[in-house]
């Protein structure tokens, strides 16, 4: 902790704060920038996805939909 740091050191605690103060306010500030994108569109992997078509619909679901699942969707459209 800071208190035994001090103590090991024959630091008193305000003196420490007062020295770590002046530190930070004279640390330079990060180089770093957070990009942010503009208008991005995540990616997606069509070959991931499969395509059910019936007369004029049609119905894209990924390709590791559960076959549970997807038996009940059929099964509720019919």
């Amino acid at each position: 902790s800071i208190a035994d740091f001090c103590r090991e050191h024959n630091i008193a605690i305000k003196r420490f704060y007062y020295h770590r103060s002046q530190y930070i306010k004279r640390s330079k500030p990060s180089a770093f920038i957070r990009a942010k994108p503009q208008n991005a569109k995540p990616a997606i992997d069509t070959s991931a996805y499969f395509t059910l078509q019936c007369g004029s619909g049609q119905l894209s679901l990924p390709a590791d939909v559960s076959p549970a699942w997807l038996a009940s969707l059929m099964k509720a459209l019919t």
